[in-house]
């Protein structure tokens, strides 16, 4: 049993379809009573008649089927499960269906917590290895500043060349008695 002290507005469509499947004057009342006393079976995400996906909950009461919208509290339809035989064939139905339902439930929950703990594990591997990357180019960064400095000694040992090149000369030309203009 649902305790729901939330009164659910009830559409024109769910009035209509009530009507017709009781053959009696539908009130929010009772709409509301059949969700009161039922079973909420199911809150989530469900495709409409137009292809939008509408947050939605479930209410199973006996046979009755009732669908409401989550933040509009609205009634969008409610109907009677009836598969063309008695109503014991129908309950039986709805009983192995909701065993089925709360067996796929389970199912989803263990599925669910499976993945989120096999996350958890890759989410721990992207860490390190993003911490083993950073460092990477940590050492990457300093073998680029090492590689400079070296290129800046290579730089200036050519100027050691150059000028002790140039010294050579001109001791040579100060040795022969050259004179430069």
């Amino acid at each position: 049993m649902c305790s729901v002290d939330i009164t659910y507005t009830v559409s024109k469509h769910a009035k209509e379809r009530y009507t017709e499947r009781i053959m009696e004057k539908a009130t929010a009342n009772d709409i509301n009573k059949m969700i009161q006393y039922g079973e909420l079976i199911y809150i989530g995400k469900q495709t409409q008649k137009d292809n939008k996906n509408y947050s939605v909950e479930v209410y199973l009461n006996g046979l009755w089927v009732v669908i409401t919208d989550v933040k509009s509290k609205n009634v969008i339809t409610l109907y009677k499960i009836d598969l063309g035989v008695d109503d014991e064939f129908n309950q039986e139905y709805v009983k192995r269906m909701m065993d089925k339902f709360n067996a796929a439930k389970n199912n989803l929950e263990t599925v669910t917590l499976e993945v989120e703990h096999e996350n958890d594990s890759y989410k721990t591997i992207i860490e390190q290895n993003t911490n083993l990357i950073n460092e990477y180019k940590s050492y990457i960064k300093n073998l680029e500043d090492l590689n400079t400095g070296y290129k800046t000694i290579i730089d200036n040992n050519a100027v050691k060349v150059k000028m002790a090149d140039r010294e050579v000369t001109d001791v040579l030309n100060k040795m022969i008695g050259k004179k430069e203009f």
